[in-house]
């Protein structure tokens, strides 16, 4: 079952974006993390993806992070109608 799907933002400084975002939504981040050479904060319905811009190209065509409640379960199901999965899922 998917949970929650947010908008992503890509930056170069997660710092500046958070301090932006925390006024926006009015709230602290629900999530903050790193993940390879990247940091990323979730915050109200956005993902915030911070790194070098070398490392961002990648991301820049996925998809949109989803938040689901069984990510095995949600993998197999994917699989099975024939998704590619291009980024392991964490």
């Amino acid at each position: 079952m998917i949970l929650k799907t947010d908008v992503r933002i890509f930056t170069e400084d997660i710092e500046a974006s958070l301090k932006l975002f925390k006024k926006l939504v009015d709230k602290e981040p629900d999530l903050r993390f790193a993940f390879r050479d990247l940091e990323i904060a979730a915050i109200g319905d956005f993902c915030i993806v911070a790194g070098p811009s070398a490392s961002l190209a990648p991301y820049r065509s996925s998809q949109e992070p989803i938040v689901v409640d069984n990510l095995e379960e949600t993998r197999l199901l994917l699989l099975t109608a024939g998704a590619t999965i291009t980024i392991p899922p964490f």
